[in-house]
């Protein structure tokens, strides 16, 4: 290596000593020759960028037109240079060798060697062209196809030169970071992707491919990748052509054209491909290798291919030039690669030949590890960073969407921009092609296959691209090709709108009625290259994104049957779905021997499967794909790589996250014992799943554990039923040894002394433990040090500091988010050992020090004590437990909310923000604090009323006071916290402290930030309705505070539709605590009309969100339950209904017509309804608007039909009700018309809750029987459709009793209960079940 960098360095001074002239050409030959061959980017001490420019413009100053050689090596160099040594040019020479790559191009004989250097400066230079360039390779306006580019790219005889082209057109086009704006415009990137549209259709049709095909259309799709982005309308105009090239090319690849070629059941670890490949036995390898019995033929080759080689001629002459091959003839693979071993001896016996003589592209590389000089540097390994397809640098700086996949080894040169590749775990077992799988024993296969080269180690020696020579030219294209056309279709797919992504799923993904696996899974289980395995699953991980809208047509609920004239689109997707689990589980759970093992690829596949699982309907499909998921998932927690463990938890997060809770999710994590058999001690136990799974040997279990290097095999252990243990080992304090005892034994009190010098060592759990609480307890506390110093109460000697944590922070956060969904949706599987968990996060809280473990932690604690105190709260003596599980008293609860907001959560509330205010420490920080918060408003207000008064006030004070917070985040939480102490009942009733937060409420409702008013809003709700419940409880409230509280609500109203929701809501619940004397003043009704205004004017618009105007609804509903408003007679009431029945009768959201209806029921008085005029008018548009329920805008709204009809009936019933005799002959010629629409109605309506009415009486015997609370009756409405009917029969009676006088409206009862039946039974039977 000294040698070479003294020689480096004479070559320096040689140049620099030359000057222009005809006699130093044959010198600068020879030191052009020199320059080629030196490998200064890995000298120890290289060059620096000044140097190599230097030598650069010195080169271009002495090379002159004339000299075509000449020209051509220095094009060689600069390639050279520029990608190897990745340097940045200066101004002043960027001009230089700009203007030279220009002439090079424009020259007949070296317009691919300039093409190529063009291209590694446009890599990080682009932004340094002006106009002028810009015309000269793009030409000038949108019509005339000009520019050097563009007739390189039209002139297809030179493959090379016509690739380059290109890729010089994508880099010309993209926007580097050093680019202020892009280069091109948005109708020359719209020219320059039809351009490269065509190319790539004119090669794309040449079937079958070569290599000169391949390499054109790898070409092709590169450029793409780079132009896409910069397009707005690529996406609408383009997308679907891209897309069916791209589904060509990789058919080409991968064989699905090719009858000869099958595709077999699983995948087998290949020796001829590289240590990280996992592809198909017998099918991957071209021409006659691995293909048995196939017929090889000749391709036939287009003709512009074909002339194309007769001008380059059919051989490549490497070094003395004794060797040659054909480029068109695949079958010739393994001699190829033989005569490749042999010239490597002689390029490694002598150096000097090691430079190509011929500069083309399908060279073979120089044993050397480097890639060849005069070539270019051009390597077939899509891996390589090769100038004919400038890998790392398109990698590195140009494509996008990366997947976040850190690396946990050394890097490695790649061109796949996402994902980061790591290397690989070792093969446990190599077999040649097509033979059968051996039984000797393991040390035999290794010798009997030591002939194969292998990677024995995740840090071997061997590099990628040593690994990739190995391949044959046209399986190295292939791979090449694969890898470019996935990156195309992930960057399409970002861009196309999901409803159009969702088109291409039948082209791209498997059905079970095809034998094909479709082009991605071909590329994703078959292909030799882990790259294009990872990009294949990144694509469909693209494709499953953001689908569950699409996919909840999907059933696979029933098997398919073959026997239909056609097959429905539910089905359809029913099966590719389940094609698409049954490759991604194959993958996960291949046996040892067939196993993938690159990590990334591992990764991407765990994340396409977290993606289906988000996505999926599983309510409409069959049961157990959740159960096989998990399975799958459980071998892959022990890995050693930290990025597939992580994967596996964020994957075992989303399914005990999405759809719960479901049976199936809790049977597969109940605990399952299989007994590992040569274990160390008695009997111990290992987690094993279902039936389904697939199982280990004991004893590849054991050796897997013993080289665990993590422990994570300590959680697998349990204990026996027989076992007396407590649910964990504890803290040493004789006080807390009740802990399994339940609250008889135990005082939670009795921690606060010693709370802060402890820690907990190990965790050990009862047989009934789910494996997963298991698994994530010991991610989230095992520790460094096996054995920490137990502390006892009698000890004196105590350890400064806790041993730091085992796992790695983004372990231990996936872990407690996987523990935080279980407690929440799978609670009654944590319930038995809650008081553990509570352990769990009080060490997380005291010994950590990171503060997203704590941000999650207190998550997890408000979920958990929220779950406590829902059961207590709902009337079950066990606190929500369930069979065998301790009680739950609320004295309990209580003392746990004491030493929690003593020790956790008050300081961390009164803590101050760390570090500046636009920190990422301040906003974590602040984010911690925020979480605290919202702990505290889950506090049970029957424990809060129990907790020590001191420690309440100071709780209160510091609410109070973060209500004022600096940091936006901490103050929504505080205010949303004082909203949720509005509720409590005992607080509510005490009114010092309603109105020592009225003026915090209407302080934070002047500020100028949207979230800080929207909580305010959501406080000043809770605060006007608290004032109500007070009112309804005669608990006096000052009269100046509330009318204050009523202008407020008013300005409030009128503020943004956030904002508003609390705002009409406070109105209503203000104007119900309004008495008859209050309304009797001219000030209450001046505000009484403004406020009332303020409601139907929100009702009334189109504008506001469905959300506000459902609350509007719900104020004027809460409003007119007030009798003493002047409802009747006030000019305000007349809009008020108007805007209630047009919303009842137009509204497309039927939630939002529910609530009108519902409001036009609140007056109790026949008076509110005005004179017997507008008590028509309001019928008719209540019988219009019962009518108008037929008319679904949304099929969402299916399912709220039943409930606004049944709504509807009682309104206008309660209505009939109500009416008086001077209303009869309004209200009879009204009703005759619809007497058929009402009849049918109200017996659909009676049907239907008669119905309702036989499942909740089976539900309350059921419940009954369990001992649990039998009232499941609905109280969301004051009246049924059959107790009004009662009401119309008794006031029938009353009328006939009474004499004349009313003949018109007994004539409207007697026809509206004529077809109803008598009061016992239904004459109507429902044609429904």
């Amino acid at each position: 290596m000294a040698h070479q960098q003294q020689q480096f360095s004479e070559c320096l001074r040689a140049v620099k000593c030359m000057r222009p002239g005809a006699d130093c050409r044959y010198e600068l030959n020879e030191q052009l020759d020199a320059l080629l061959k030196c490998k200064y980017h890995s000298y120890a001490q290289p060059p620096s960028a000044e140097e190599i420019e230097d030598v650069l413009v010195t080169c271009i100053r002495l090379v002159t037109p004339a000299y075509v050689v000449l020209l051509s090596k220095t094009a060689q160099l600069i390639h050279y240079a520029l990608s190897k040594h990745m340097m940045v040019l200066s101004r002043a020479g960027f001009g230089d060798v700009m203007a030279f790559t220009l002439s090079a191009v424009e020259t007949e004989w070296t317009v691919a060697d300039g093409l190529k250097a063009l291209s590694a400066v446009l890599v990080r230079h682009n932004h340094l062209l002006s106009a002028k360039y810009v015309a000269i390779l793009a030409g000038q306006g949108t019509a005339a196809l000009g520019g050097l580019l563009y007739k390189a790219i039209a002139n297809q005889e030179n493959i090379d030169a016509c690739s380059s082209a290109l890729l010089c057109l994508g880099l010309l086009a993209n926007k580097s970071a050093s680019c202020v704006k892009p280069v091109l415009d948005e109708a020359a990137v719209s020219r320059a992707i039809s351009t490269v549209l065509q190319c790539l259709q004119a090669s794309a049709g040449n079937m079958p491919a070569n290599p000169e095909v391949m390499k054109l259309c790898t070409a092709c799709a590169q450029a793409l990748a780079l132009l896409w982005p910069l397009s707005k309308t690529a996406g609408d105009l383009h997308g679907t052509t891209v897309v069916n090239h791209c589904k060509t090319l990789l058919d080409m690849t991968c064989g699905a054209k090719d009858p000869d070629r099958t595709q077999p059941a699983v995948t087998v670890a290949h020796p001829s491909h590289s240590s990280e490949s996992v592809g198909y036995s017998g099918v991957r390898g071209h021409g006659t290798e691995g293909i048995q019995g196939a017929t090889v033929t000749e391709p036939v080759l287009p003709s512009s291919v074909v002339n194309s080689l007769k001008a380059t001629g059919m051989t490549i002459e490497l070094g003395t030039g004794d060797s040659s091959r054909s480029t068109g003839c695949a079958g010739r693979a393994p001699r190829r690669r033989k005569k490749k071993k042999k010239k490597k001896k002689k390029d490694g016996a002598d150096n000097s030949q090691a430079v190509m003589a011929v500069p083309d592209g399908d060279t073979a590389a120089p044993a050397n590890g480097l890639v060849s000089a005069e070539s270019g540097g051009e390597s077939e390994d899509p891996g390589d960073s090769g100038p004919g397809n400038l890998a790392v640098e398109v990698a590195q700086s140009v494509l996008v969407s990366p997947p976040s996949v850190p690396v946990p080894s050394r890097p490695v040169k790649s061109v796949l921009p996402s994902p980061s590749l790591a290397k690989l775990q070792p093969s446990s077992d190599w077999r040649a092609p097509g033979s059968a799988p051996s039984v000797t024993s393991r040390s035999s296969q290794d010798s009997a296959l030591s002939v194969f080269p292998s990677v024995t180690s995740s840090d071997s020696e061997q590099s990628d691209l040593e690994v990739t020579r190995r391949k044959p030219l046209p399986q190295r294209k292939e791979e090449e090709l694969e890898l470019r056309t996935l990156l195309l279709l992930d960057q399409v797919f970002s861009s196309l709108h999901r409803k159009t992504t969702f088109s291409f799923w039948p082209m791209l993904f498997p059905d079970v009625t095809i034998s094909s696996r479709g082009p991605l899974f071909s590329v994703a289980l078959g292909s030799s290259c882990s790259k294009s395995r990872a990009t294949a699953f990144m694509v469909i991980g693209r494709l499953l994104d953001a689908s569950r809208q699409y996919l909840l047509l999907a059933d696979d609920s029933v098997a398919r049957s073959h026997h239909r004239a056609f097959t429905p689109l539910s089905q359809t997707l029913g099966s590719i779905l389940r094609q698409l689990y049954e490759y991604t589980v194959q993958l996960l759970t291949m046996t040892s021997s067939q196993r993938e093992v690159s990590n990334s690829v591992l990764v991407q596949a765990v994340k396409c499967l977290s993606l289906f699982v988000w996505n999926a309907p599983f309510h409409r499909l069959r049961t157990g794909y959740l159960t096989r998921v998990v399975s799958a998932l459980e071998p892959l927690l022990t890995r050693r790589d930290i990025t597939v463990r992580t994967a596996c938890l964020t994957c075992l997060g989303a399914v005990v996250c999405v759809h719960a809770p479901l049976d199936e999710v809790s049977d597969a994590l109940r605990p399952t014992v299989l007994l590992r058999s040569g274990a160390a001690g008695p009997a111990a136990p290992l987690l094993r799943l279902g039936s389904g799974s697939h199982r280990d040997s004991p004893s590849e279990v054991a050796s897997s554990s013993a080289t665990d290097g993590d422990g994570l095999s300590d959680w697998r252990v349990v204990h026996h039923a027989g076992q007396q243990t407590p649910h964990m080992r504890k803290p040493s304090i004789e006080s807390t040894a009740g802990i399994a005892g339940g609250a008889d034994s135990f005082s939670w009190l009795s921690l606060k002394d010693g709370l802060d010098e402890l820690w907990f060592s190990e965790f050990t759990f009862p047989s009934s433990t789910s494996w997963l609480c298991r698994l994530t307890v010991h991610l989230i506390v095992s520790k460094a040090v096996a054995n920490s110093p137990a502390l006892t109460h009698n000890s004196s000697v105590k350890s400064a500091t806790p041993p730091p944590f085992r796992q790695k922070l983004v372990i231990r956060t996936e872990a407690m988010q996987v523990l935080l969904g279980l407690a929440h949706n799978y609670f009654h599987l944590v319930r038995a050992y809650w008081r553990s968990l509570v352990y769990v996060a009080l060490e997380v809280l005291i010994v950590d020090t990171e503060e997203t473990m704590r941000l999650h932690t207190y998550k997890l604690l408000t979920t958990l004590l929220r779950h406590i105190g829902d059961g207590i709260d709902a009337g079950d003596e066990h606190g929500g437990a369930t069979d065998g599980c301790d009680q739950v008293s609320m004295n309990e609860l209580a003392e746990l909310w004491q030493l929690l907001l003593d020790t956790c959560l008050l300081p961390c509330v009164s803590c101050s923000t760390a570090g500046g205010a636009n920190s990422s420490a301040a906003i974590l920080s602040a984010t911690v604090k925020s979480a605290a918060l919202d702990c505290v408003a889950a506090i049970n207000p029957d424990a809060f009323s129990q907790i020590d008064a001191c420690t309440r006030d100071v709780c209160l004070d510091s609410v109070k006071k973060l209500c004022n917070d600096a940091d936006q985040v901490a103050q929504c939480s505080a205010i949303r916290a004082l909203g949720v102490f509005f509720t409590h009942p005992k607080l509510r009733k005490t009114t010092s402290f309603l109105v020592s937060c009225v003026n915090i409420v209407r302080t934070s409702l002047e500020l100028p930030v949207l979230a800080v008013r929207a909580k305010s809003s959501w406080a000043f709700g809770n605060l006007a309705e608290a004032v109500m419940l007070n009112r309804e409880e005669d608990i006096a409230m000052d009269y100046d505070l509330v009318m204050e509280l009523l202008a407020q609500a008013v300005k409030t109203s009128a503020d943004h539709d956030r904002v508003k929701t609390g705002g009409v809501r406070a109105i209503g619940c203000l104007l119900q605590c309004l008495s008859d004397e209050d309304c009797g003043k001219e000030e209450v009704l001046v505000l009484v009309q403004s406020g009332m205004q303020q409601l139907t004017k929100v009702v009334a618009s189109s504008a506001i969100t469905a959300k506000v105007r459902w609350n509007a609804c719900y104020a004027i509903r809460t409003a007119l339950r007030n009798p003493a408003l002047p409802t009747g007679c006030s000019a305000w009431s007349q809009g008020m209904f108007t805007a209630l029945l047009s919303v009842a009768q137009k509204h497309k959201n039927f939630k939002v017509r529910i609530g009108a209806a519902a409001a036009l029921l609140a007056p109790e008085h026949r008076v509110a309804f005005g004179d017997s005029q507008r008590f028509q008018w309001i019928c008719d548009l209540l019988l219009s608007a019962l009518e108008s329920c037929e008319n679904l805008s949304d099929f969402g709204d299916l399912r709220y039909k039943d409930t606004l009809q049944r709504q509807l009936c009682i309104v206008v019933l309660r209505l009939i009700s109500l009416a008086e005799n001077r209303d009869g002959e309004r209200l009879l010629a009204l009703l005759m018309p619809k007497l058929a629409l009402l009849h049918s109605v109200f017996q659909s309506v009676l049907g239907k809750d008669k119905t309702e009415s036989r499942h909740q009486t089976a539900a309350k015997e059921h419940d009954a029987d369990d001992g649990a609370d039998a009232d499941v009756t609905d109280k969301s409405s004051p009246y049924s459709v059959k107790e009004l009917l009662d009401v119309l029969r008794d006031r029938l009676t009353s009328l006939q009793t009474a004499g004349d006088g009313n003949a018109h409206l007994k004539q409207v009862y007697t026809h509206i209960l004529e077809p109803t039946g008598s009061r016992e039974e239904f004459p109507f039977e429902p044609n429904y079940t």
